[in-house]
């Protein structure tokens, strides 16, 4: 919500959140495929925070873990510990429910910083690539600090 703000005030490259994938997502997907998102809680993920990165017009299908027990209790409680494998197999559970009941998904968003751990296992489990914050992060380093080619490869 507050990407236009923060950036404002600032004079280097900032990033709010990972939703702000979502119009570049958008642009590679084929028009019959839909961005899927998920998140923590999709309860909570307003209208507000797409309008804050230029995606509130753009179609998404979201779904939370908000249903799940042991990923989003960890998160929000701010417990130091977490079943790994439990939080893996709830990622899983919820990628593939989205899939099952919208196989016009065709790339996922993961909305939550706390969610690139289970990137790989979402995009195998889901069939469709997966964009994390770590991959934003990729993206815009290698901006600001590109590959120098030697001419040699």
């Amino acid at each position: 919500m507050f990407q236009d703000k923060i950036t404002a005030a600032l004079d280097v490259p900032f990033i709010a959140s990972n939703l702000i994938m979502i119009p570049l997502v958008r642009k590679i997907l084929p028009k019959d495929r839909e961005i899927g998102v998920m998140t923590v809680n999709s309860d909570t993920l307003s209208r507000r925070h797409f309008a804050g990165v230029g995606a509130e017009d753009i179609p998404k299908i979201v779904y939370g873990l908000q249903t799940e027990s042991e990923f989003t209790s960890s998160i929000l409680e701010n417990r130091t510990r977490m079943d790994i494998d439990l939080c893996r197999s709830e990622h899983i559970r919820v990628a593939q429910k989205m899939m099952r009941e919208h196989p016009e998904v065709g790339a996922i968003v993961l909305e939550c910083t706390n969610m690139p751990p289970f990137a790989a296992d979402i995009r195998k489990a889901a069939g469709v690539p997966v964009f994390d914050i770590c991959s934003l992060i990729r993206y815009v380093y290698r901006a600001l600090s590109p590959v120098v080619y030697t001419g040699e490869l």
